[in-house]
């Protein structure tokens, strides 16, 4: 019997804690420290937010808001130097 419950995308979810992991770091730990090391999680957490809302569209999955948010986030903690 098939569930006719949708299931959220995991790597939505991925991508919206690794945004906010680097958006953290970026704020809170580079500005106190002077490091920029993670410049490149943002960009990841971008590119697999865009990977994900291509599954989603497919799939018919739930998790489309944690995609964006990862988009978002990353764009934000990417353009930060």
């Amino acid at each position: 019997m098939k569930s006719f419950i949708k299931e959220t995308n995991i790597l939505a979810i991925f991508s919206f804690l690794i945004a906010v992991f680097a958006y953290v770091y970026e704020f809170i730990i580079s500005h106190e420290y002077g490091t920029t090391v993670l410049n490149s999680s943002g960009v990841i957490a971008v590119v697999i937010g865009i990977i994900s809302l291509i599954y989603i569209r497919k799939r018919k999955e739930r998790g489309k808001w944690f995609a964006i948010l990862g988009i978002i986030l990353g764009l934000l903690a990417a353009s930060i130097i």
